[in-house]
């Protein structure tokens, strides 16, 4: 079972050696420590949602969104900064500032914390424990409490100094982060527990899955990490993109590759095959998954794909006005549009929301027909995350977090 080959994952981690001292604040060092078993609780814990990355609404999506509510963050926002916690609570963290901000349900700010020396480069997690974590620009793993306290501030010594970190929260308690070409792993106090180095750089988030702790390369070549090493299971075939692989059942991965194809690879064969082949090369990754299993991408010319996940002929629903259909083989799109285009977010009950850069957002119901939010959002998104029964939060590039929904039924 997945939560099993999780906790054995953790297991491995735990005997790790070469740890490396951290900082804590209002803490005594000779007091008992409590260790939560479980995955990471919230609505969002991290970015697409749980560990296997497929990007499901643990809950249902508006049928009808419209704004509930508007704040700000400072220094705006990137790296899909938004994390979501079981009370509803949004904790955002600036790309240009060093503050983590944390919102309640309602939209009242409870507390605003700085993050030392550095502004995040990854983007809120919540750890089991519900700790907020971040990785800053100096260099340091820092973790607040609920409540906006300090827990820990410690150095990771990160070989590589990168722009874009992430961040994966495991079962024991800590978390496993991918930065360069380098996995590290701490504990939830944020010490050090390994480090492996890979031969290339790491491309998209780092996944649980059956084989255990799986990374993604540029190239499409794909490792499992253990404490010390990590071993090649075999090759996707080309560069997944920044959205790298996720995966229903952790069993296969499935990635966009090269805007062209969809990648299907089975981590106990070590063998990948195509999915879906467009010829306007504008496929979105990552892929995510809805109700029974259906796979969900989207373009960068505006059109939503599903496919079901036993086979047959793909969907294929325009998000703009004017999308095409069917284009020819006219060359590769403007994929630099993508960083201003969330992946899809499917609920178990066959919705799908959807954000396009100029702020065209809105729900995709089951039978294909579209409802569009009829005011402004934002121009830029860069997170879409679900936020509790009928409410979604969008994150946008200027420090805009927007949170809509209907708080109405089916």
């Amino acid at each position: 079972m997945l939560r099993s080959s999780v906790l054995a994952v953790a297991a491995g981690l735990a005997i790790a050696h070469d740890a490396a001292p951290a900082s804590a604040a209002d803490a005594d060092p000779n007091a008992p420590i409590t260790v939560v078993v479980g995955p990471a609780l919230g609505f969002c814990p991290m970015a697409r949602v749980d560990g296997q990355r497929r990007g499901t609404s643990p809950t249902p999506l508006p049928r009808r969104p419209r704004v509930l509510w508007r704040r700000n963050v400072r220094g705006g926002l990137d790296a899909v900064p938004i994390a979501v916690d079981a009370r509803g609570a949004l904790v955002a963290a600036s790309s240009h500032a060093p503050e983590l901000v944390q919102f309640s349900a309602d939209g009242t700010e409870m507390w605003r914390r700085p993050t030392g020396q550095g502004p995040s480069l990854s983007g809120v997690v919540l750890l089991n424990d519900a700790t907020r974590m971040v990785v800053t620009g100096a260099g340091e793993a820092v973790g607040v409490s609920a409540a906006g306290g300090l827990r820990f501030r410690s150095t990771i010594d990160l070989l590589e100094r990168t722009s874009r970190v992430g961040l994966l929260p495991l079962e024991d308690g800590g978390v496993a982060l991918g930065a360069g070409s380098e996995v590290v792993a701490l504990d939830g106090e944020g010490r050090t527990r390994f480090r492996v180095r890979l031969p290339e750089r790491i491309q998209g988030p780092l996944l649980s899955t059956r084989a255990g702790l799986v990374t993604i390369t540029q190239t499409g070549t794909v490792y499992v990490v253990q404490p010390g090493f990590a071993t090649r299971l075999g090759e996707l075939g080309g560069d997944p993109g920044e959205g790298g692989a996720s995966t229903p059942d952790g069993a296969q991965l499935f990635a966009a590759i090269e805007g062209q194809r969809l990648a299907v690879f089975d981590l106990a064969k070590g063998a990948a095959q195509t999915r879906l082949a467009v010829a306007d090369r504008s496929l979105l990754g990552p892929i995510v998954f809805g109700r029974d299993g259906a796979i969900f991408a989207t373009t960068v010319l505006g059109a939503l794909f599903s496919l079901p996940q036993a086979g047959g002929s793909p969907g294929r629903i325009p998000l703009e006005p004017r999308a095409p259909l069917a284009v020819p083989d006219a060359g590769r799109p403007d994929l630099s549009l993508a960083d201003d285009i969330p992946p899809p977010l499917p609920d178990a009950s066959g919705y799908v929301a959807f954000a396009r850069a100029g702020g065209r957002l809105g729900i995709v119901a089951p039978d294909g027909a579209v409802r569009l939010v009829d005011e402004p959002v934002c121009s830029s998104p860069v997170a879409l995350v679900p936020a509790g029964p009928y409410r979604i939060a969008v994150g946008c590039r200027t420090g805009s977090v927007v949170m809509l929904g209907d708080g109405s039924g089916p």
